[in-house]
């Protein structure tokens, strides 16, 4: 299994999203991103990820929409969403309430907001693994 974890990240804006590829980079892990909704359902249907890193406010789909129009290819815990957002945090939890595998997190993204989404990642591939 090893510990190199796989993300796809999901951001409209190309430095944002370099930046978060960056982060999750240099501590090892493997990281594949599109720039939109539409291409994270693309990728999500033809790879396996251990975690999702996606902007909420991008055109066409949002983090939002991507978290829903995935769930159906997922049981509940084998893939975590994290959704960053600069809106206020209470709206977007709002929103996914009620769906699995879930976390909101407000921009910008430091070294402890990595750190949770590492943590949390590598306890949902665990319980994948022990599962399957």
């Amino acid at each position: 299994m090893g510990d190199t974890l796989a993300f796809l990240v999901v951001d409209d804006s190309e430095s944002v999203l370099h930046l978060h590829v960056a982060m999750l980079v240099a501590r090892g892990h493997r990281c594949d991103f599109a720039l939109n909704g539409c291409d994270a359902i693309l990728k999500l249907s033809a790879c396996d990820y251990d975690g999702v890193v996606t902007d909420n406010n991008m055109p066409g789909i949002s983090g939002v929409d991507l978290v829903r129009a995935s769930r159906g290819a997922y049981k509940p815990g084998e893939l975590p969403f994290f959704i960053v957002t600069s809106d206020p945090r209470d709206a977007v939890t709002d929103a996914v309430s009620g769906l699995p595998d879930v976390e909101v997190i407000a921009k910008p993204i430091d070294d402890a907001k990595i750190a949770r989404i590492l943590t949390v990642t590598r306890a949902a591939r665990a319980a994948r693994h022990a599962s399957a």
